[in-house]
């Protein structure tokens, strides 16, 4: 499984469009996507586009590059098709030492099957860390 991480500009939505009408029910490529920007019109397009055509992406939810370095926003109100079939997506989130928050989170939006991103590694040697990733 390849998983390409992708900013959420302009460009690498209109590309992930683009792959998704080349290889519809792919199985193999399950692209990352951390949007940058707070307007979610290429986003909800290209959302809406790998869900029809089957291609399972992970969407961060918890960006923190580009309008989100500034303020935070919930991603799911804002694009509706995620709360339409979950089983199309996998939530993903940034570890920023935030297991609470991120545990919330996903029992608030009633998510399952997450995908944990540590951007800049893990110590494994961390039994703190170790025991509050185990925990869900």
């Amino acid at each position: 499984m390849y998983f390409p991480y992708l900013r959420g500009k302009q460009f690498e939505l209109i590309a992930l469009r683009e792959l998704s009408d080349l290889f519809p029910d792919c199985k193999d490529i399950c692209p990352l996507v951390e949007p940058v920007r707070f307007s979610t019109n290429g986003l909800t397009t290209a959302v809406k586009k790998m869900m029809d055509n089957n291609l399972k992406f992970a969407l961060v939810l918890n960006p923190i590059e580009g309008d989100f370095r500034r303020r935070k926003m919930d991603l799911m109100p804002e694009i509706p098709e995620l709360n339409n079939d979950k089983n199309k997506w996998i939530p993903a989130f940034l570890f920023q030492n935030n297991v609470s928050e991120i545990r919330s989170f996903v029992k608030q939006k009633n998510l399952c099957e997450v995908m944990v991103i540590f951007k800049d590694g893990i110590d494994t040697g961390n039994e703190e860390e170790d025991s509050n990733t185990e925990e869900n």
